[in-house]
């Protein structure tokens, strides 16, 4: 049996595809090929080279994370969502990765080879926060009439991401979201959940697959244990921490993963959630097919409600479909959580 003690995020993002896309440094679903009104390398608002912040009583955390700002009143952070949002249209949220590198993260976005994958950026250079390396980038994003503006930051044992969305047309929301960018202060000794620390086990030998990425966001097992792997039709499974769900927010959980898969590599076919037990605790299921680069695969989803937290499982499958679902649906029946 595989047992893990990793930090358990509760208010982890409700959108663990998009965020492993993110982990993974799968970009095009971040940046459009679109072209929009801004020319490349045009910076209006000019944002600065270099932030040197201090902590104040006016900063505040965004859960999950280190991250710490101060944000406009009229942004209020939404648990459910993981974001801290304005509007549907403005928002920020955080993707941190431990046991990271920034050195390769540096290496990935660049404009060469964000162009080279179909993205779009007009906007691309390094920044400096505090002792933190980084870089600021800022284009259009997938969804029309919406522009992505990003920060990425780390050092030899992370790598954070702040990704903000806001409409194109907006110039008071692009100005929030970069006077919010413009706080930020970073506690690299700050624990990200302030929980304490849940441990679960499963049976990975069911699949066979190896350990591709461990941290305290999100686990993920491929056949190989390479991450590069999960970047064209992955065959792997992740388990996730959540909170405590009700049945309607468990839903609408699915949906919008879903809805949001349409604009990722990875586009899953609409299928409804069902409720059942699993190993004595309650669930909700998906079962469905997802789809990328002209091949069907298998995609299967469920959370589980332990006593005191709650975990998502996803799982996609390439390679001998109809096994790895037979697969994938013992090794949810083999979890249960250690309280």
């Amino acid at each position: 049996m595989v047992i893990f003690k990793n930090p358990i995020r509760f208010e982890f993002k409700l959108i663990p595809m998009r965020r492993i896309l993110i982990l993974l440094l799968l970009t095009t679903g971040l940046f459009s090929c679109k072209n929009e009104t801004v020319k490349t390398g045009e910076d209006p608002t000019r944002f600065p080279d270099t932030i040197n912040n201090t902590m104040t009583e006016r900063h505040e955390r965004i859960p999950g994370s280190r991250v710490y700002v101060i944000s406009p009143e009229s942004f209020s952070f939404d648990m459910v969502k993981n974001q801290l949002r304005k509007s549907d249209t403005t928002f920020v949220q955080v993707v941190e990765t431990p046991q990271a590198k920034f050195s390769k993260a540096k290496e990935a976005f660049t404009r060469e080879n964000l162009e080279a994958q179909g993205g779009k950026v007009d906007i691309l250079r390094p920044i400096r926060i505090n002792e933190l390396d980084a870089i600021y980038m800022d284009g259009p994003a997938t969804i029309p009439d919406r522009r992505k503006a990003m920060i990425i930051m780390g050092d030899d044992d992370f790598v954070c991401l702040m990704v903000a969305e806001y409409p194109a047309t907006s110039t008071n929301d692009r100005t929030e979201i970069l006077d919010i960018f413009r706080t930020i202060v970073y506690d690299k000794d700050q624990s990200p959940s302030g929980t304490d620390t849940p441990v679960y086990d499963f049976d990975l030998s069911i699949t066979g697959f190896k350990p591709a990425i461990i941290s305290d966001a999100v686990n993920i097992y491929n056949l190989t244990g390479n991450p590069e792997d999960e970047r064209v039709l992955p065959t792997s499974i992740n388990f996730a921490p959540l909170p405590i769900l009700p049945d309607a927010a468990q839903r609408q959980y699915f949906e919008q993963l879903i809805a949001e898969s349409q604009q990722s590599p990875l586009q899953v076919k609409p299928a409804k959630p069902k409720k059942t037990t699993i190993n004595g605790m309650p669930a909700m299921v998906v079962e469905t097919t997802v789809s990328s680069e002209g091949q069907t695969g298998i995609f299967y989803a469920a959370i589980l409600n332990g006593p005191n937290s709650a975990m998502v499982f996803i799982s996609s499958a390439f390679d001998r479909p109809q096994l790895r679902i037979q697969q994938f649906k013992k090794t949810v029946q083999s979890f249960r959580f250690i309280e």
